[in-house]
């Protein structure tokens, strides 16, 4: 495509190829166990196994118009960022504590805006 910059291409290559390799070693270490020893372990397996399979998609199809969709998928990467916060307990408690930080700002915003529509209909 020749509105994406090199660089970005070239970096979304190394990206595919960095997953790809670590789905085959997870692959290689847990046989069959890859696609159902345990629920918690099969939804994030095939997270990354569609991420990879939809990103070599996105690369042989780069020149066709019908498959220029499959280039949301590559934002399912973010996703794989909660395994890293589940990690981490105490980035796992900061991110929580944003997202409650986050909703009580958003209550706090629509009593203003509540507010601001009654004054607004009483001044009137």
């Amino acid at each position: 495509d020749s509105c994406t910059p090199y660089w970005m291409e070239m970096t979304n290559v190394v990206l595919l190829a960095i997953y790809t390799l670590e789905i085959l070693l997870r692959w290689n270490m847990l046989r069959c166990g890859y696609f159902g020893c345990g629920w918690r372990f099969l939804n994030w397996n095939m997270l990354d196994l569609f991420i990879v399979v939809s990103g070599f998609m996105s690369i042989i199809s780069n020149g066709l118009k019908k498959f220029s969709m499959l280039r949301l998928f590559r934002v399912l990467r973010i996703v794989r960022m909660a395994k890293i916060v589940r990690k981490f307990p105490t980035l796992n408690m900061m991110i929580h504590g944003f997202a409650g930080a986050m909703q009580s700002m958003l209550i706090g915003l629509l009593c203003i805006l509540l507010l601001l529509i009654i004054r607004s209909l009483l001044a009137v």
